[in-house]
């Protein structure tokens, strides 16, 4: 409807009962005997005319109500969308940037809405259990730094078979197409800890408690998992990786033999 007719609308049946009403009793005032001169009908219809002035009023303030509280409600409901993003980001914010649980709870935390990694830095013993997480996943590795436990080619024993065995099985995740690039080095001597990086974002790290009869039988204590929402852990995860790599580089050449490239 126009706005001007119902703007018009709207004050006449404001206003024109009132007026009416005080025409009437004016008119009374001077001169009651006109009241006498106008029928019973005529005064029910001006009754049943004000009546309808008066619907028609409250029709249209009910209809801009209506439409008041509608536009408040779209307004409400904008407003507690953009709260909850709010709440959400500062509920993000106060998250703890280190989390502690079981191996397998750190990846899944880790892999979590991740299809790809740019550089993948493993630092294990075997690896056996990374490698386990990594092939059961659906994840795409384009570069994967490996550094293990290395024997001498002519030491044989359980353990050995083992690592070897588990090195093996990353290169077959290079022939699937899962990794791109794959470099394996090894160390010569007994780690205390586990490191796996993910890019440069999420830190894995753990202690290995070690069998005093048996050094081959290592037990991995509580996984810790860092992730770099904040300048403290970004540094964090900044050291342990410049580390690795340095550590990484050393091992071409030093602490020990590297049995591990694919021939």
């Amino acid at each position: 409807m126009d706005p001007n007719l119902t703007r018009l609308l709207r004050l006449t049946s404001t206003y024109l009962p009132l007026a009416g009403t005080v025409v009437v009793l004016l008119i009374a005032t001077f001169d009651s005997s006109v009241l006498n001169e106008i029928s019973t009908s005529l005064l029910l219809a001006i009754m049943a005319v004000s009546f309808v002035f008066v619907a028609v009023h409250l029709d249209q303030r009910l209809s801009a109500l209506q439409t008041s509280v509608q536009s408040l409600n779209a307004d409400l409901a904008a407003k507690v969308v953009t709260l909850e993003a709010t709440q959400r980001s500062y509920l993000e914010a106060t998250v703890p940037d280190i989390r502690t649980g079981t191996l397998a709870d750190a990846f899944d935390r880790a892999l979590r809405g991740r299809g790809r990694i740019g550089h993948l830095r493993v630092y294990a013993i075997s690896s056996a259990q990374i490698y386990s997480f990594v092939s059961n996943s659906n994840l795409i590795v384009d570069r994967c730094s490996l550094l293990i436990q290395g024997f001498p080619p002519e030491y044989e024993s359980d353990f050995a078979h083992e690592v070897r065995l588990v090195a093996r099985n990353w290169h077959k995740l290079v022939d699937a197409r899962r990794i791109k690039d794959l470099e394996i080095l090894s160390y010569d001597y007994f780690p205390t800890d586990y490191e796996v990086m993910f890019d440069t974002d999420v830190l894995i790290l753990g202690l290995f408690d070690y069998d005093a009869d048996d050094y081959s039988k290592v037990a991995l204590r509580a996984a810790t998992l860092i992730e770099g929402a904040s300048p403290a852990a970004q540094t964090l995860i900044t050291e342990f990786r410049d580390r690795f790599d340095g550590l990484f580089e050393a091992c071409r050449t030093a602490h020990g033999p590297n049995v591990y490239y694919k021939t």
